[in-house]
């Protein structure tokens, strides 16, 4: 056994950490894979980031609709029942 993925060159230790990106890779991703607690998880990853970055009060509203297009877009892309 290889500690390497033949396909994507990842490391197991990094292919199971990034299991659904390693999976799109390889052509065997499904949406369905995608459970809540990974997207809430992502979720506060992107609040702590904006936290940090701490835009300007004029870029706020940018930055809204920033998002909204965004949850609207990748909201198409994973319609799931427990999404």
């Amino acid at each position: 056994m290889s500690d390497y993925c033949e396909v994507t060159g990842l490391s197991i230790d990094n292919a199971n950490k990034y299991n659904l990106i390693h999976s799109k890779m390889i052509g065997e991703f499904s949406h369905t894979d995608v459970s809540k607690e990974s997207i809430d998880e992502l979720n506060t990853v992107f609040e702590k980031l904006v936290k940090k970055i701490n835009p300007h009060h004029s870029d706020s509203k940018k930055r809204q609709s920033l998002t909204n297009h965004l949850e609207r877009s990748i909201g198409k892309k994973f319609k799931a029942k427990d999404v």
